[in-house]
């Protein structure tokens, strides 16, 4: 049996039950099956443009049915489409990243961190939701093998960051003074992302031939640049100067990043609403800030946590729960996280599982840089690795100032550099299969 043969039986076998839907129940949810099943067909042909559609949506927060969103809808396909393309067709094969192990003894850590659990069923939630980034995470590693499909995966981030910057500047506009928050939840999420699409984006640029396109892309960054200022986030303020140093550092052609970073700051500088210059300014009185003052409150909690229960913490996402009794005990009811990836993670799951997490980043980390290193210096690959670097860097500094574990945007960070490195070791296979030939 070829694999056109399961295409036309899973073809029947789809448009079976849409009829059979159709005569038991109503149109409507026909009309919701139709829908689904051209997805699944269309993920089953190309499991590729099921992660295209699942970035490209899953910040909109859409419900089509009870407790699932068209986001989660569009992930369980696609990872109905990869298996059936890995096991049944054979289409795909599936490449080892080197995170497997990792991403079991995080797990572990987790399973462990439930028995001072004080929320389990929230902890199993989480745990779910974070098994499911996972999956995300090797799916791009897996199915993102080659330039083509790399350009496409950063156009479609890019362009899920200008709907939010869109929305960003809307909700500017009918509210002056309004931190925006675009299609996320959090303006210092949405500034932690929109700092990825920055850097994803100029990656794009250097491929560009066309003058338009090139312009077009530009007035795209410019868009992501006045969105990140209408986020007032000061922690996303130190994080896109952390990445800005770096550049100037790690580039070899430093005047030309330089100019970069110039231009930034006098764009920065000239837009900047005098909302969010007041909160920078507070930086050097944050003893008068009242949201750094409830960070601290937070950060002396988590640390609290952490030398309680140092190996394996208080649960995974339980930090929460556990903050009145550290803080305010004579209240017994705030539930606050630390604004702090790595330090929200160390009181969930202890030191162990955060020492797991930064092996992650680490092997991450290697992988991108390893890719860079393996082509030439005027090859396209090298460049998107070192802009893919600045947005690996810019994002996970503004971690710091905001818990985003549970984001997909760090695992799109974390798996671009498996990506990266199978596109490049494929590459070099081929060429030595091409010598021998």
């Amino acid at each position: 049996m070829n694999s056109r043969d399961l295409y036309f039986i899973l073809a029947a076998l789809l448009l079976g039950l849409l009829l059979s839907m159709a005569i038991a129940s109503d149109w409507m949810a026909a009309v919701g099956f139709i829908f689904a099943s051209i997805c699944l067909f269309v993920f089953c042909w190309k499991p590729v443009l099921g992660v295209y559609s699942f970035l490209l949506i899953s910040l909109w927060q859409i419900t089509i049915l009870p407790g699932v969103t068209l986001s989660a809808f569009f992930g369980y396909l696609s990872i109905f489409a990869y298996i059936f393309n890995l096991l049944v067709t054979r289409e795909v094969r599936y490449r080892r990243t080197g995170q497997e192990w990792l991403f079991l003894f995080l797990l572990v850590a987790i399973l462990i961190s439930s028995v001072g659990a004080i929320n389990l069923p929230w902890l199993i939630r989480k745990a779910f939701t974070l098994i499911q980034l996972m999956i995300l995470y090797l799916l791009i590693a897996n199915l993102i093998n080659t330039r083509t499909r790399l350009i496409y995966l950063l156009w479609v981030v890019l362009l899920s960051n200008l709907i939010t910057a869109g929305l960003s500047i809307y909700q500017y506009l009918q509210i002056p003074g309004f931190r925006a928050i675009g299609a996320g939840k959090d303006p210092n999420y949405t500034a932690a992302a929109v700092i990825m699409g920055i850097f994803l984006g100029l990656a794009i640029l250097k491929r560009l031939k066309s003058t338009p396109g090139k312009l077009i892309l530009v007035a795209s960054l410019f868009i992501l640049v006045v969105a990140f200022l209408l986020t007032f986030s000061r922690g996303g303020f130190i994080a896109l100067n952390v990445a800005g140093i770096f550049w100037i550092f790690r580039e070899k052609n430093k005047g030309r990043a330089l100019a970069i970073v110039f231009i930034g700051l006098i764009v920065g500088a000239i837009f900047m609403p005098e909302k969010y210059r007041e909160r920078i300014s507070t930086l050097k009185d944050f003893q008068l800030d009242v949201s750094i003052s409830s960070r601290v409150l937070e950060t002396r909690a988590a640390i609290m946590m952490i030398r309680d229960y140092p190996f394996f913490g208080v649960g995974f996402e339980n930090m929460p729960d556990h903050f009145a009794r550290y803080i305010t005990p004579e209240y017994g009811h705030e539930v606050r996280a630390a604004h702090n990836l790595y330090l929200n993670l160390a009181a969930d799951i202890g030191l162990v599982g955060l020492a797991i997490f930064i092996g992650i980043i680490i092997t991450s980390w290697n992988s991108l840089q390893k890719a860079g290193r393996e082509v030439g210096e005027e090859d396209w690959l090298n460049y998107a690795s070192r802009m893919i670097s600045l947005a690996f860097v810019g994002y996970l500094a503004a971690s710091i100032f905001v818990s985003n574990l549970l984001e997909k945007e760090l695992w799109v960070i974390l798996s671009l550099g498996a990506a990266l490195g199978g596109i490049v070791k494929t590459e070099a296979e081929n060429a030595r299969k091409n010598i021998s030939a």
